[in-house]
């Protein structure tokens, strides 16, 4: 996603050295504090209200999360009936944004360029990260670039907390906007799904 987002950007550009510097600035500004511009629903205007609504994050969020998750079975005592209406949902949209973050950071640390990552995921193949110096160990490693919770933990939880203070109406929002983009949804009940205060025999197995 933010890979074709620099393509889109560069691939006019036969400059190779200049367009990655290009990418490299462009992703710099996405990311830098206090704006964090990547998460603003316009990149032409900045509204704060209308923070982590960005395509961006509606995009992951729809298709690493909801996409996999939208037809799940109703199961009363783990209130996924607010889950399915977007509410508690703070975690999935900092993941996302956590995500994005990081895509933009390796893009301007160049540890990913954008014409060997377009190369890459055409023959479906993951994006290679160029190995940095593990400053604990002395070798070349990845383990500082992984998406990891040792290495974005305490930044998600960052998110998370931001999303919170603007509220359980916001993020249900964020998910409805979500869910719109995958198109249209099965209705929400079934004959696997709990109906009212019948409880299934599945929820009391221990």
């Amino acid at each position: 996603m933010v890979t074709h987002y620099f393509w889109d950007m560069v691939k006019e550009n036969h400059d190779i050295k200049g367009s990655n510097a290009m990418v490299q600035d462009k992703a710099m500004r996405m990311i830098a504090p206090p704006l964090f511009k990547f998460i603003q629903e316009n990149q032409a205007v900045s509204n704060l209200q209308r923070n982590f609504r960005a395509p961006f994050i509606v995009d992951v969020v729809a298709i690493a999360h909801l996409s996999k998750t939208s037809g799940a079975v109703g199961i009363l005592s783990l209130r996924t009936e607010k889950l399915q209406q977007g509410y508690d949902m703070e975690g999935v949209v900092a993941l996302a944004t956590a995500a994005l973050e990081r895509a933009f950071m390796l893009y301007r640390d160049s540890k990913v360029f954008v014409r060997e990552a377009v190369k890459e995921l055409a023959g479906k193949k993951k994006v290679t990260l160029h190995k940095t110096l593990n400053k604990a160990t002395g070798t070349l490693s990845k383990q500082d670039l992984l998406f990891s919770h040792v290495n974005w933990g305490k930044l998600t939880d960052g998110y998370t907390n931001a999303l919170i203070k603007k509220g359980p109406e916001n993020t249900a929002e964020i998910i409805q906007t979500a869910l719109d983009t995958l198109g249209p949804r099965a209705p929400e009940t079934s004959k696997n799904c709990n109906n009212g205060d019948v409880i299934d025999p599945r929820s009391l197995l221990w």
